[in-house]
Order: C-alpha cells, then structure tokens, then sequence
C-alpha cells in the first residue's frame, strides 16, 4: 500500500547496492540494469511469457509471496571473484509494477521487487524503459 517513489530505481541485489542506468522492455521482458552496454552484469529482468509492451501499458500488477507461477525474476550480480551470478525466482517473491502508457516507443512504470534470498534483495522507483521492436534479422543464404 505504500508509495513507489519518483526517484530511479535503486535497491540492493545480493547485498550489493544497485542503481539503475538503463531500462529495456524487449521480447517480454522489463529489463532494469546497471551499466548502460554490453552483457548484463547486475540487474533483474522480468519475464512476462512474450507479452508485448502495449498489453502491459496503463496496466498494475501486484504479485504477492505465496501466488505460484508468476512472472519470472531474473537477478543477475558480480561475486566476490567477479564471476557474474543468476538466480531465477518463479514464486515465493513480493511484486508491484504500476506500468505507465506507452508513448514513443517508452514505456514508464514504477517498480517494488523483494525476492526470497537470505540477502533479502529488493528493488524500489521508477524507470522509462525502452520498448522499441528489434530490428529483423537480415534473411540468411540457404546452406548449401
């Protein structure tokens, strides 16, 4: 029932403080990471089975701990080493996402994400993300 504020999304994954950098939603996945290229090293993807951003535009969802088979959470962070980590959470995780109209290929939303793990991550604020279609793959010569 509390606000998600106007701020950036910030939080802690895995006991690492995070601060978002860049926001995609691609492919039926909101992605809010660090960093602004390159592979994902620290961040959270969402998976929403393939929906595409206008199914989700002017929409909530609220997740709540004990409702199975929701969207699948995705963090990803550097460990002690700096081997980039993964951990997926089907279920037992807190999420609301308040989704803005998508407008100019953006879709704005405000995010509350705490996953399960003994770190206790979370995610709180606000993103634009990107939503733009990918570009078609340039067709293949046949193989001979």
């Amino acid at each position: 029932t509390n606000v998600i504020p106007d701020s950036p999304v910030a939080g802690r994954i895995h006991g690492q403080n995070f601060i978002i950098e860049r926001a995609g939603f691609q492919n039926g996945t909101l992605m809010l990471r660090a960093g602004t290229r390159g592979v994902v090293e620290f961040g959270a993807f969402i998976n929403f089975s393939g929906a595409q951003p206008e199914a989700l535009s002017g929409k909530n969802l609220n997740i709540l701990a004990d409702t199975n088979k929701s969207a699948r959470v995705s963090l990803r962070w550097k460990d002690a080493s700096g081997t980039v980590q993964k951990e997926n959470y089907e279920d037992s995780y807190a999420l609301r996402l308040e989704f803005g109209e998508l407008a100019s290929n953006r879709l704005p939303g405000k995010i509350y994400l705490c996953t399960p793990d003994a770190e206790k991550s979370y995610l709180l604020g606000s993103f634009n993300a990107d939503a733009r279609k990918p570009k078609p793959k340039a067709p293949q010569p046949p193989k001979k």
